[in-house]
């Protein structure tokens, strides 16, 4: 919190001068508490507004690495604070099974042509299955995103330990075919 502090050097200042000091000590704080609210993220997934000091997308390693997939992670939002994600399970669980999951996107793909972007959100709850939910751009088809979407019913999730830790992941279907 930002405290704006308007001094008067000269006691005989008239009455329209210190409303101006006023006013303009009154604009500063509103804008000074503004900048200082932190980031806002509209979710597309789920609609909710996520507000954070910094947001950090994480991308992959090698992102150009030459590859025969059709499916790639452009990248990973973490929708739950790194310490939260330190309370319930290690970045090698979330690393595994962030890569489980493009796994799945590129072994669902095979045999059906569309192209686009698909944004996947998952959440892992203590005591509960994953729960996911994917927004998409492009012509991707629903035989495709259901397919996605049964194969990670499927999918071996780590378990939380305390609380909620949930994460996008944004998957790239570059065109074409893959065989089956």
């Amino acid at each position: 919190m930002y405290c704006v502090r308007v001094t008067f050097i000269n006691s005989y200042a008239s009455k329209g001068i210190v409303k101006l000091r006023l006013l303009i000590g009154l604009i500063l704080s509103m804008v000074i508490s503004e900048v200082s609210a932190g980031e806002e993220y509209k979710n597309p997934v789920d609609g909710k507004t996520y507000v954070t000091e910094e947001w950090k997308t994480y991308h992959p390693k090698n992102p150009h690495k030459k590859t025969e997939k059709r499916v790639m992670n452009s990248g990973i939002r973490l929708l739950t604070t790194e310490d939260e994600i330190d309370r319930n399970l290690t970045v090698d669980q979330l690393a595994g099974y962030i890569k489980a999951i493009e796994e799945q996107a590129n072994i669902t793909i095979k045999g059906i042509e569309s192209s686009g972007i698909v944004l996947l959100q998952a959440s892992l709850n203590p005591g509960a299955v994953a729960e996911y939910q994917m927004s998409f751009q492009g012509d991707l088809s629903q035989e495709y995103l259901q397919k996605f979407y049964d194969a990670l019913q499927k999918l071996n999730f780590p378990k939380v330990r305390v609380s909620n830790v949930s994460f996008q992941v944004e998957f790239i279907v570059k065109q074409g075919i893959t065989k089956q």
